[in-house]
């Protein structure tokens, strides 16, 4: 669920009736529940910003493949809607982002963001902008709601509040900024309180002419917030055998792990082990 729900006693509803319990509540939220999912992919150059390209060339693009298949199968409770856009450093993809989440939100279902490279620093902004912007779930003012009418998203006001808007999963891979990947005034890996969960993978070896490099994520409010730190900087390769992760490979070397945690919090079916390629061993 993509709600704190208020446990004390909350405003009346109107027409008189009293929201007793959080399943009292619950149970006026209604409607097609979607669970939805931003990602962002590495710098677009020209294309920042625009939708990400499809086919196998990159591990963001083969991870948009895999979550384009729960989308497609035939939904039993929840629909999943996706957006996925090439990184930029600027406002407009996390603009894009935040307009398909007021859109998309439902209290009931799953919200999830996943950034690499550039993307990444994507991803961290647009949760601070979340946190900031569309802190609560409330209920229209002066309506009961009623099917399919899932209220709205804002700041706190008039309409009765159901609770704090939250990402039930951030992703963030090798967050970074060519040269100036260690810059923490360019690079603000800290992460914003409405995040329950951020996973977090990263390495030290950066890209030769790039200088791409991930580090640690912090959390904003570590009561708010678990955060992952996943360092790959030693690992073996699976794409280049023999080679450690660096930041251009580690988006292939992290998909796989990445769409099970994806599906794991949308309560999908059981991880499957990692499909190694033939002669390829864990080291």
């Amino acid at each position: 669920m993509s709600v704190d729900v208020f446990t004390r006693p909350v405003a009346p509803y109107p027409l008189g009736k009293t929201w007793k319990s959080t399943a009292d509540v619950l149970d006026q939220v209604s409607g097609p529940i979607t669970d939805a999912i931003v990602i962002y992919g590495g710098w677009g150059g020209r294309q920042a910003g625009k939708p990400l390209p499809g086919g196998p060339q990159t591990g963001t693009a083969q991870l948009v493949q895999e979550i384009e298949k729960i989308t497609r199968t035939p939904p039993v409770l929840h629909s999943v809607k996706l957006i996925s856009l090439e990184g930029a450093m600027g406002d407009s993809s996390v603009v894009q982002g935040f307009n398909f989440i007021k859109t998309n939100f439902h209290p009931l279902g799953r919200l999830m963001i996943y950034g690499y490279s550039m993307g990444g620093v994507d991803a961290l902004a647009l949760s601070r902008k979340l946190d900031r912007e569309l802190p609560h779930y409330h209920f229209p003012s002066g309506k009961l709601i009623s099917r399919g009418m899932p209220g709205s998203v804002g700041k706190p006001g008039t309409p009765p509040s159901l609770g704090r808007v939250r990402v039930d999963l951030l992703i963030t891979v090798d967050v970074a900024f060519g040269p100036l990947s260690t810059a923490s005034v360019v690079v603000n890996r800290t992460v914003a309180p409405c995040v329950r969960k951020n996973l977090n993978f990263y390495e030290t070896n950066p890209k030769p002419r790039v200088f791409s490099q991930g580090g640690p994520n912090t959390p904003e409010n570590p009561q708010a917030t678990d955060v992952v730190n996943v360092d790959l900087s030693r690992r073996r390769s699976h794409l280049r055998p023999g080679q450690e992760v660096d930041h251009g490979t580690i988006d292939n070397d992290t998909w796989y792990e990445v769409v099970w945690a994806i599906r794991g919090t949308l309560g999908s079916e059981a991880r499957p082990p990692f499909p190694f390629p033939t002669g390829v061993f864990a080291t």
